[in-house]
């Protein structure tokens, strides 16, 4: 698996379209997000966005009786919801057993 970083310019990587390898043709940083603009192997251009956080659990609702509080990670995440067309979120961090806040 590569690192963010490491996908640049003239780069191969599988896993942004499928399983399928792409070439990277252009690169550009909005602050964590990544986005690419790619070639597959068929000449189709394609464009994603990649964000990485290794504290995804951080994207919540915090409840205070009918109140409920959205953290910046949680307004992010909708955001890149919104305008990508695949997003996953992945944690290792044990569920609460507080539904509400998911």
């Amino acid at each position: 698996m590569a690192r963010l970083e490491d996908i640049t310019v003239g780069a191969t990587v599988s896993g942004i379209a499928g399983s399928a390898s792409v070439s990277i043709i252009a690169t550009k940083w909005h602050g964590n997000v990544l986005e690419v603009t790619y070639r597959t192997s068929s000449a189709q251009p394609g464009s994603d966005l990649l964000y990485r956080d290794d504290e995804a659990h951080m994207m919540s609702i915090t409840v205070w009786g009918s109140e409920a509080r959205y953290t910046k990670k949680y307004n992010l995440g909708i955001m890149l919801a919104s305008i990508t067309r695949h997003f996953l979120l992945l944690t290792a961090t044990p569920y609460n057993g507080k539904e509400e806040e998911f």
